[in-house]
């Protein structure tokens, strides 16, 4: 309990509202969540389900994940950029249908976060849930993490309260966005997020603690 009071202490951590971010411990465990929420809300009332990346490494795991979906509403991968610039994917929903929206990670600049998570639901023409998945194997996390670390907050998690864990570490994710921001103003893309990394002069190894 002393633990955990100093961790709402250093990052001065409040009761809210439920964020819209799920937290996992691995990729593996995150994409077995992402699995799992769409089969539950395959029987929904919502008029499609989106299941969004910004990496084409991870939208081809989303796709092998819809491939065994069996649910009623329908579903689609989309990338996050198409999803925010074009009309298509709400053409005839109306403000009285709801769709759901699975993003299933975090992209490294902050503003390109926001477009998706904060911006886009301002835009739509209909209700909506948003969810966002990340689990401490993605790269914002491990790239900057060393080994020891991560797995002290798996303990601390375990041991005391996972939800301010995930506080910590989305408090954690929006600071080193910023930083990333900041160093390169006209970022190139990439396909995957380690090639991101590469392509943008970021090291993509965890540094050892």
């Amino acid at each position: 309990m002393v633990l955990l009071q100093r961790l709402l202490k250093q990052f001065g951590l409040v009761e809210r509202d439920p964020a819209p971010d799920r937290f996992w411990f691995t990729e593996a465990e995150k994409f077995s969540g992402i699995q799992a929420e769409l089969a539950s809300k395959g029987q929904s009332n919502s008029v499609a389900i989106l299941l969004v990346a910004h990496f084409q490494e991870t939208l081809d795991q989303l796709d092998r994940i819809l491939e065994s979906y069996q649910g009623s509403t329908p579903a689609r991968c989309i990338f996050a950029d198409e999803l925010i610039n074009q009309a298509k994917p709400f053409q005839g929903i109306d403000s009285t249908e709801s769709i759901d929206i699975i993003l299933a990670e975090h992209h490294p600049l902050l503003q390109i976060d926001r477009e998706v998570i904060v911006e886009l639901p301002k835009r739509l023409p209909c209700q909506y849930h948003l969810s966002v998945h990340f689990s401490m194997d993605d790269r914002l996390l491990s790239v900057y993490d060393g080994d020891a670390k991560r797995e002290l907050i798996k303990r601390v998690s375990v041991i005391h309260n996972k939800e301010v864990v995930r506080q910590m570490l989305i408090r954690q994710i929006r600071t080193k966005q910023k930083a990333i921001a900041a160093r390169m103003p006209r970022p190139m893309s990439s396909k995957s997020m380690v090639q991101w990394y590469k392509s943008n002069g970021l090291s993509v190894e965890p540094r050892k603690s």
